[in-house]
């Protein structure tokens, strides 16, 4: 009886360590492939979207963020455009994803938009998403401004600076004030000081003892 139990223990234990090394060679086992990196994805997206392998690895490898390098290309091709404008243009801007966006919005809103001059627009903008917008929105009731007209009024709306009050230099000056030249006052030199000459005194006669005569 005795035996019989150490046996069926041993035999548990067996089962419980084949258990442990199976899960273990079901995590790392051989032939599993390994997680890509975001270098990895960045080159493979660009290659697919037609950029050239090496200029691929090379852009992949010079940008600190190159995850968001590849989607940009590859969602600026899928607008119609190059893949070496797609990568030149998301190369040259702070956010690449805002670019995409842009580009893909105003891409959307109108199929027979120019993108060669969108893609230049959107890079151009500091605020390439909201730019996009500002473009889109236009579009619609109740302006309806083309595409083209959009871009260039958006455009310098966004490079203009917000809550900028302009007054009149008259209210601040006064009107002897605003003109532009500005007077120097001749410094005028301190009169010289001139010191009295002091007046001699006058000397004093000589004074003489007289003796009385006695007759």
């Amino acid at each position: 009886m005795l035996k019989l139990q150490i046996f069926n223990r041993g035999l548990s234990r067996l089962s419980l360590g084949v258990l442990v090394i199976s899960g273990l060679g079901g995590i790392v086992g051989p032939g599993q492939p390994a997680m890509a990196n975001t270098y990895e994805t960045c080159a493979k997206t660009m290659v697919k979207a037609g950029v050239d392998g090496k200029v691929a690895g090379l852009a992949c490898a010079q940008d600190l963020h190159p995850k968001d390098l590849g989607r940009c290309v590859d969602r600026v091709t899928q607008a119609t455009l190059g893949a070496d404008a797609a990568l030149s243009a998301c190369r040259r801007v702070r956010r690449p994803l805002d670019l995409a966006e842009c580009v893909t919005d105003i891409h959307g809103q109108d199929k027979q938009a120019p993108m060669p001059e969108v893609l230049e627009y959107c890079r151009k903008s500091l605020l390439p998403t909201q730019f996009g917008e500002c473009v889109t929105g236009l579009s619609r009731d109740p302006l309806k401004l083309s595409t083209r007209e959009g871009l260039d009024v958006c455009l310098n709306a966004s490079d203009r600076p917000k809550d900028l009050q302009l007054v009149p230099l008259e209210s601040v000056l006064g009107p002897s004030q605003t003109t532009t030249s500005i007077t120097v006052p001749t410094p005028v030199s301190p009169a010289p000081v001139i010191m009295p000459t002091p007046t001699p005194s006058p000397t004093p006669a000589p004074t003489t003892n007289v003796i009385p005569q006695r007759f």
